[in-house]
């Protein structure tokens, strides 16, 4: 794999879609993207929020990790925070996807919607890196397709958070193993904000916690520690870039006090949170 670039997503751009009980989901607006003979791919990188993707027309092969799917029209699949992945269209056609870029939330139990119930398992199960889209999806994307352009009105967005819903519901609901990748980072998303000990990293993974450190060098690039501290960091730059003053950014990321924030931000960013957040 080549070293992927890293895309620092424009998370001040993103809107709160949706809000039920414990639940949240912020995503920028969704875009259409074309492959073709010019550009047959958009190669590896990596970013800190998750891009659910619908294949509308054309096929093409995913890349994710150390995954491979193949994926073609009414297909859904996922990029996750911190996973190098690239997509590369197949064939002589076009391929046209339709993709969100979106981060989810949840606080507390929820009330029991079904739309809380899938974000509960959307975010401590984890899901394949790819679903066959159903009826819903197929609506969708030709709804989106005679829309293309138009309005930006309520009705819309109310269907772009439709459709998101969709595709999320379509990655928990199939079957399929997830590689110790996928389940490692799904752990570490579903829980930034608590205490992440290599014991439980083991367990998970049905390693031992020698190899644990192993399989995050190899896979990652750096040990656990290291990996999870990348993430936080991630996640609060998206709360930086949103408005949120130091002290809460560094809650919700899951760091203990604002001073070893700052500190952890400084040593991988080489900017203060402040200076940071300023700049945006």
């Amino acid at each position: 794999m080549e070293n992927p670039r890293r895309i620092e997503n424009e998370l001040n751009a993103e809107s709160l879609v949706l809000e039920t009980g414990g639940c949240r989901i912020f995503a920028q607006q969704p875009r259409w993207v074309v492959f073709d003979e010019k550009a047959p791919s958009n190669g590896w990188h990596v970013h800190s929020v998750y891009e659910a993707c619908l294949c509308l027309r054309g096929r093409g092969s995913f890349l994710c990790g150390s995954e491979t799917a193949a994926f073609g029209p009414g297909d859904i699949f996922l990029g996750s925070p911190g996973l190098p992945h690239q997509i590369t269209k197949e064939g002589a056609e076009e391929t046209e996807l339709f993709f969100f870029v979106f981060r989810p939330e949840r606080e507390g139990r929820g009330d029991g919607s079904a739309e809380g119930e899938l974000l509960r398992r959307f975010l401590e199960e984890g899901c394949p890196i790819l679903a066959k889209g159903g009826p819903g999806a197929l609506f969708f994307s030709d709804w989106f397709r005679a829309a293309r352009g138009g309005t930006h009105a309520p009705a819309f967005r109310a269907m772009e958070t439709a459709l998101l819903l969709e595709c999320l519901g379509a990655l928990v609901g199939s079957a399929g193993e997830r590689t110790q990748e996928r389940l490692a980072i799904d752990y570490i998303a579903a829980h930034l904000r608590e205490h992440i000990a290599v014991p439980e990293l083991a367990r998970l993974l049905s390693l031992s916690e020698r190899g644990v450190y192993d399989f995050f060098r190899s896979r990652f690039g750096v040990p656990p520690a290291k990996y999870i501290a990348q993430m936080r960091i991630a996640e609060a730059k998206g709360y930086l870039r949103m408005g949120f003053d130091v002290a809460e950014a560094a809650e919700r990321a899951g760091f203990a006090d604002a001073s070893s924030f700052c500190h952890a931000f400084r040593r991988e960013t080489g900017l203060t949170p402040a200076r940071y957040r300023g700049s945006g």
